[in-house]
Order: structure tokens, then sequence, then C-alpha cells
């Protein structure tokens, strides 16, 4: 009886730390897409609220912060570049307040009557900050 009882109080606590892991799935892809919204619309308001003030991006064998994403975004403005972004997400885990993700990052880039898409493989950190989810850490993978 020992045995069994044990068993299913292991299963139990299994279920239970499963469904704390992922309680907040869908927030934690909401700040990544938030924060891809605000990129797509070059809206730095947007892009900063969503990041942490220690935010470190790496791509194409660069670390960027906040400040040096935004002032590398910046000619871009005014150029009629339209960018839609769809993620497809292959894992998350949470662990209590730190989240992290795995997903593909697909841009779909439109200026006049010239498109691109564009295919990435990314992984993000993430931090409850105050209730909300932001990005801490995003790096970037070109397929």
């Amino acid at each position: 009886m020992k045995k069994i009882y044990c068993l299913f109080l292991f299963a139990f606590m299994a279920v239970q730390a499963y469904s704390q892991t992922t309680a907040d799935e869908p927030k934690i892809k909401a700040a990544i897409v938030t924060f891809y919204d605000g990129l797509s619309a070059l809206n730095d308001n947007a892009i900063g609220t969503a990041v942490t003030k220690d935010f470190i991006l790496i791509e194409h064998k660069k670390i960027w912060n906040t400040d040096s994403l935004l002032k590398a975004l910046a000619p871009m403005k005014g150029m009629g570049i339209k960018r839609i972004n769809k993620q497809e997400f292959t894992r998350i885990e949470q662990n209590g307040n730190v989240a992290w993700a795995i997903y593909y990052n697909i841009a779909e880039l439109t200026r006049g009557d010239k498109s691109q898409t564009i295919k990435w493989l990314e992984s993000a950190l993430l931090v409850n900050d105050a209730g909300k989810w932001k990005l801490k850490l995003l790096h970037v993978t070109d397929l």
C-alpha cells in the first residue's frame, strides 16, 4: 500500500510541477509577439517596454542592447518597409519568474512591389517583472 501511495504522490507532484512550469505560457508567447510587433512598427516605445533595462540581443556575431538596437533601426523609419512576423514555438519552459522559449521567427518583408521571407531559429530568456513578462536575452540564428 505504501508503494502505491508513494507512486500516486510522485505522479501528483510531477503533474503539479509541470502545470506550474507552463502556467504562464500564453503570457510568455504574448511578450515575444509584442516585442516583434514593436519591431515591425519601428516603435521605440513598444520595443522598450517589451524588454528589461539590461536587455541583450545576440545576432549576426554582434551583441546589442536596447539603445544600439533602436539606433540600428532608426534609418529604416520612413522607408516604407512592411514587416509581418510569425512565431512557431517549439518549446517553452518556466521556473518561477524566469522562462525561456525556442521558436522559429518568420518575417515577411515588403517594400513596394518586392517581398522577401526570412526565417530564423531563436531562443529567448524572459523574466517576470512586476507581473509582466519581458525579454532579457534574445539569441538569433540564421537558417
